[in-house]
């Protein structure tokens, strides 16, 4: 990835992927720094000498981690695209561009944070706990040009998104400009939370060869209105049917699977079947208030329960693979009631903002 792959953060700060933040002596930002310039960051140099000596660079440890659970961290993933697109092992040519554009979002989902939604940055204000400044997020209109230059580069894959990408009006300026000679040679990914589908989104689409449209749904009905807060499932629902008629678009749900939602994922699994999408499970990092494990022990085991009845079904490889994983985490841990107090604490607090209640999923 550190050769192939152009990441940048939703404040316009430059990474090594997604999952890797530069330490803040080697930062640098699209506002103020060309993608020429970043290529040369001695930081980015250290990351690649380790990759080529094959070893573990301290600041990839969360996907090796992952590996080590038997989960599939986001390395493996992006190990199987570069094949695809036919990256060469160590090769420094520039593939992949990955830019998060601002953190304007429609939703405030439980699980996100101020950095990746400007609503929860709003709610964290109401509540009197906001870290972060809404003005932290603004994209320059030299930002935008260096963005354009890479676009403008030779990338085979694009992944934009926010905030919610489809709800910014930036980002399908991009798409609608976007170099007519690259139209049929880019993968474009775009993620999305489902609650916008516009005439004007489809035709900009309608350019590319191939558009990639990773669709966040985490649960069904009242539950995923409960997660990402305010959605409604229904309009969700009938937006994924628009976007599944576009024939150069290759939807696929990617779910984040935390407590909230470990019980129902039967549910979610039968949901995307009938909608006939592939399912992408993906273990929720953080906040850790939020992980599958911190569950108290009758629901832990309820938990457990589910998950054995899911694994009795016939199931797609990499689902049954994940559940697999997802039950023996749970048949392991330990309970601590400070953490699970600490997750009663944190929903409960947006609970009384949002008019809405936890307990209505966990019942204890």
């Amino acid at each position: 990835m550190p050769f192939n792959h152009v990441s940048i953060d939703n404040t316009g700060d430059y990474q090594i992927c997604c999952m890797h933040p530069v330490p803040i002596q080697h930062k640098k930002n699209i506002n103020q720094t060309s993608v020429d310039k970043w290529l040369q960051n001695p930081y980015l140099m250290e990351v690649r000498s380790a990759f080529a000596q094959d070893q573990q660079h301290s600041g990839c440890q969360h996907c090796w981690q992952q590996e080590a659970s038997g989960v599939q961290s986001l390395r493996q993933v992006q190990a199987k695209e570069y094949k695809i697109i036919g990256a060469e092992p160590m090769q420094s040519a520039l593939l992949n561009v990955e830019a998060a554009v601002g953190n304007l979002c429609n939703l405030s989902c439980v699980m996100c944070d101020e950095h990746n939604s400007s609503m929860i940055l709003a709610e964290n204000q109401k509540l009197g706990i906001a870290v972060r400044n809404q003005r932290e997020f603004a994209w320059t209109e030299t930002a935008f040009e260096n963005l354009q230059q890479l676009l403008n580069s030779t990338p085979k894959v694009v992944n934009l998104r926010g905030g919610e990408t489809l709800f910014n009006k930036r980002i399908l300026e991009l798409i609608e400009n976007f170099p007519a000679d690259k139209l049929n040679r880019t993968l474009l990914h775009l993620t999305t939370n489902g609650t916008v589908w516009t005439e004007q989104w489809s035709e900009a689409l309608s350019k590319f060869r191939s558009v990639r449209m990773m669709l966040s749904v985490d649960a069904v009905g009242s539950l995923d209105k409960y997660i990402r807060y305010p959605t409604k499932f229904d309009q969700v629902e009938h937006n994924i049917r628009q976007i599944v008629k576009c024939k150069n678009i290759k939807p696929v749900i990617h779910a984040t699977v935390q407590n909230l939602n470990i019980m129902y994922i039967g549910k979610l699994i039968a949901w995307a079947k009938h909608m006939n999408i592939q399912l992408m499970l993906n273990l929720l990092v953080r906040p850790d208030y939020l992980e599958i494990t911190n569950l108290p022990p009758v629901l832990q085991q309820q938990a457990i329960d589910h998950l054995s009845t899911v694994l009795a079904q016939d199931l797609d490889p990499h689902i049954q693979s994940e559940i697999t994983a997802y039950k023996t985490a749970l048949e392991t841990a330990v309970f601590v009631p400070q953490r699970w107090q600490r997750f009663v604490d944190e929903v409960s607090q947006r609970d009384a903002v949002r008019g809405n209640s936890h307990k209505d999923f966990l019942k204890y």
